[in-house]
């Protein structure tokens, strides 16, 4: 135990050093994004795009859209954020009078507009953008890898594509541990931003058999074990109250109970629900990191859950409950409405969860990253990332 102590303090005295010579440089760092529609994965590029223009760096975001769809996100105004859309061209392939594949022409444009300015640190942001920004040849080339992406696509030219876009000489940036061992490259993990996501009601307060569902109409977030789970759990509770969460009415489901639908709703609206609903029903099959169930215990929101592909923070027991099936969901589900005494342990265990998962730790790590490639310090990088301030490390040396 002292000898894990010791290394640990060794490695945080080198972190720091390092991390204040990067932050002496004034960073050049561009993303390049297919679009910044509110997600998951473009909260973490904005999020530590924020934090990086926070600390001095000059950054910026090159981005299919329009600029109308960023204004999700209040901390945007130190960030250069550069739109540009192919309406005419997508117009004319619809119109097969330019015979071209529609990804093929973004991608083209997200070149040209990321070659426009000269960068220390350029991004790839999707497997979509990972040739596009090869192409540049513009300043040290990362990918942030937020997803194991392949397993998006059914088609096979696109799966392909995202498979052999992690063979690019870019450097990954993932931002899990099951992500790192399934394409390699350096973890620096994803958070929460507290100062949107924190509890506004008293456990008293809440709604004391209510639950929400994230409805997202993505076959790997497994909507019909959710909506089987609700039934089930309003067969054995009758009286409880279902939010649900989505961009427009779901129409693939039999809704058969009664539910509350909360319709293209805001980050600070979507904290504002969790706060005061007793329970956040969670049914992905994988995910890169698992956004939703984080920020539902940043605003002391019990967490069901299955034990999804990626997950690195919810632990059985500790600070959620987990299942397989959708009997075991529901039963865990009206478990944390009747027992006060699971439900606020749970809430207590999840403070230290959600204080080890934050986006301050995220963009340290990344910007670390930047200088350790920039100087050839890669090894010293490997050994330091993965003990600081993860969550089932930290705790280990607790005990």
């Amino acid at each position: 135990m002292e000898r894990k102590l010791s290394l640990q303090r060794t490695l945080e005295e080198k972190w720091q050093a390092s991390s204040q010579e990067t932050n002496q440089k004034c960073l050049r760092i561009n993303f390049n994004s297919m679009g910044l529609g509110i997600n998951g994965g473009n909260r973490l590029i904005l999020e530590i795009a924020s934090r990086m223009a926070a600390k001095g760096h000059s950054v910026s975001i090159n981005a299919i859209g329009h600029y109308s769809d960023a204004e999700w996100f209040p901390n945007r105004e130190n960030i250069k954020l550069n739109f540009s859309f192919p309406t005419k061209a997508r117009r004319l392939i619809e119109q097969k009078i330019l015979k071209r594949n529609f990804r093929e022409v973004q991608g083209q444009l997200l070149t040209e507009m990321a070659s426009n300015d000269q960068y220390d640190i350029n991004i790839a942001t999707y497997c979509l953008t990972a040739g596009p920004t090869i192409k540049t040849n513009n300043g040290s080339m990362f990918y942030l890898v937020q997803n194991y992406e392949p397993l998006f696509f059914t088609d096979p030219l696109l799966k392909t594509q995202a498979e052999q876009s992690y063979n690019l000489p870019l450097t990954k940036l993932c931002v899990s541990k099951w992500l790192k061992q399934k394409v390699g490259g350096v973890y620096i993990g994803n958070g929460v931003n507290t100062k949107v996501f924190h509890s506004t009601n008293s456990f008293s307060e809440k709604e004391s058999n209510s639950i929400i569902y994230l409805y997202r109409g993505l076959s790997w977030k497994r909507d019909a074990l959710a909506i089987q789970t609700l039934k089930q759990l309003h067969s054995l509770m009758p009286s409880i109250e279902v939010h649900l969460v989505a961009r427009n009415q779901p129409q693939e489901f039999d809704l058969n109970f009664p539910y509350t639908l909360h319709i293209d709703i805001s980050d600070r609206e979507l904290a504002e629900l969790y706060s005061k609903t007793r329970v956040l029903l969670f049914t992905s099959e994988f995910e890169g990191y698992g956004l939703p169930p984080l920020e539902a215990l940043a605003c002391g929101t019990n967490v069901v859950s299955t034990n999804f592909t990626g997950n690195e923070f919810l632990e059985n027991g500790y600070n959620c409950l987990l299942a397989t099936d959708s009997d075991g969901l529901a039963r865990s589900s009206l478990r944390l409405m009747i027992d006060d005494k699971v439900s606020r342990e749970q809430l207590q265990n999840s403070r230290t969860t959600v204080n080890c998962h934050d986006f301050e730790h995220v963009t340290r790590r990344a910007l670390e990253a930047f200088q350790v490639y920039a100087s050839d310090k890669i090894e010293a990088y490997l050994n330091i990332s993965g003990i600081d301030n993860e969550y089932h490390e930290t705790r280990e040396v607790e005990t």
